[in-house]
C-alpha cells in the first residue's frame, strides 16, 4: 500500500471567512503532478500567497504556478458555481493585466491541465501561461499557445448554445496583446498578408476534411475547410474597436476582428468538449481577449493578424478533435 502525505496548504487563519479546501482539490494536489504546473504547497504558498493578495482580494486561493512564469491559479472564494469554487489565474507580477484565464470550477481547470500534459507530448495543447514568443519564432503546433489567454465569454461553443454578454453570471477573464496601446482608437488597419505576423495562412488547410461535432446529425456529407470558407460559414471582418465590454467593473478590449460562424460551422463543435473554441483561439500567438457575445459572431483582439489569416485561425480550431466531445 502507497500513503501520501496531506498536502501542506494554507491554514484556517489565512483563508477567507467561511472557506474550506474542497475533498477534490486536496486529492489532486496529493495524488497527480503535470510537467507544466506547480502545486503550491507549505512555505512556497505561504509566498505566493502573500505576493498575490498585494494586488489582488484575499477571495483568490493559490494552488498552483506556471512553471517559468509569474501565472498563478487560484480558487475564487467568492465565486461558487454547481460544481465548486470558480478558477482565476492571474500574472502576480503584472496586476495590471487583470486575468489571464477564468474557468468555471476546478475539474474544468484540471481537465486542461491534463490534456496538456498529455497532448504536449503529441504535438500542442492548451495552456494559459507560455512564454511569449516573437512573430518571428518556431511555428506552435494548433492549438499550442504563445500568448496568455484572456476574457473568453459566453460558456458553451456549441451549436445552437450562444455565451452570455460579459458582466453576467459567465465566467471570464480579460486581457490583450501587450505591444497594443488601446487608448489609440480609430488608428488601426488591418495588415496586409505579408506584413502580418499570422504563423499560418489558409492555402496550407484549404483541402483538411472538417470533423463534424458529436452533436451533429447523423449522414452529412464531408466538408473541406474551402467549403467553409467559400460558403461563408467562417467569415472574419475588421472590427475595430469592437463592442463596449466591462468585466468587473474593467473594460474588455479593444477588439479588431468580428468572426462570423454560422450555422454550418456550428456543427463542427460540440458544447462540453475538452476545449472551448475561445481559450483555443486565445491561446495563439497574436491573440488576446476573445469574446463570444452572440451565436454566430465573436469578437477577437489580433492587431498584428490580416484576414486570411484570422480565418485559418477559425479553421485549425475546427479541425482540432479538442473542440468536440469524444466519440
Amino acid at each position: 500500500m502507497v500513503f501520501r502525505r496531506t498536502p501542506k496548504l494554507l491554514g484556517p487563519g489565512d483563508l477567507p471567512e467561511g472557506f474550506a479546501y474542497p475533498d477534490g482539490v486536496v486529492e489532486r494536489i496529493r495524488d497527480y503532478s503535470f510537467r507544466d504546473w506547480e502545486w503550491l504547497q507549505g512555505a512556497r504558498l505561504r509566498e505566493a500567497a502573500a505576493q498575490l493578495w498585494q494586488a489582488f482580494p484575499r477571495e483568490f486561493v493559490p494552488f498552483a504556478l506556471r512553471k517559468g512564469t509569474s501565472f498563478v491559479a487560484c480558487l475564487d472564494a467568492a465565486r461558487v458555481g454547481p460544481q465548486g469554487f470558480e478558477v482565476v489565474t492571474v500574472d502576480v507580477r503584472d496586476p495590471g493585466r487583470g486575468l489571464v484565464q477564468h474557468l468555471p470550477d476546478f475539474p474544468s481547470w484540471f481537465e486542461a491541465a491534463r490534456a496538456e500534459a498529455e497532448g504536449g507530448r503529441g504535438g500542442g495543447a492548451p495552456t494559459s501561461a507560455p512564454p511569449v514568443p516573437g512573430p518571428s519564432g518556431p511555428a506552435p503546433q494548433p492549438g499550442a499557445p504563445a500568448r496568455p489567454g484572456g476574457y473568453a465569454a459566453g460558456g458553451p461553443s456549441a451549436p445552437g448554445a450562444p455565451g452570455e454578454p460579459v458582466g453576467f453570471e459567465e465566467p471570464g477573464g480579460y486581457g490583450g496583446p501587450e505591444s497594443f496601446d488601446s487608448s489609440a482608437v480609430g488608428s488601426w488597419v488591418p495588415p496586409e498578408r505579408g506584413q502580418c505576423a499570422c504563423v499560418h495562412h489558409l492555402e496550407d488547410f484549404l483541402m483538411e476534411v472538417v470533423p463534424f461535432g458529436k452533436t451533429a446529425p447523423s449522414g452529412l456529407e464531408p466538408r473541406r475547410v474551402s467549403d467553409l470558407v467559400m460558403s461563408h460559414e467562417i467569415d472574419a471582418r475588421p472590427g475595430f474597436p469592437g463592442p463596449q465590454l466591462e468585466f468587473r467593473k474593467r473594460p474588455v478590449g479593444p477588439f479588431h476582428w468580428e468572426v462570423w460562424l454560422g450555422q454550418g460551422a456550428r456543427l463542427h463543435l460540440d458544447e462540453g468538449g475538452r476545449v472551448d473554441l475561445e481559450l483555443w483561439l486565445m491561446r495563439n500567438p497574436n491573440v488576446g481577449a476573445v469574446v463570444w457575445p452572440q451565436r454566430q459572431t465573436l469578437h477577437l483582439q489580433g492587431p498584428h493578424l490580416c484576414t486570411d489569416g484570422v480565418l485559418t485561425l477559425i479553421a485549425r480550431a475546427l479541425l482540432d478533435d479538442r473542440v468536440r466531445r469524444r466519440k
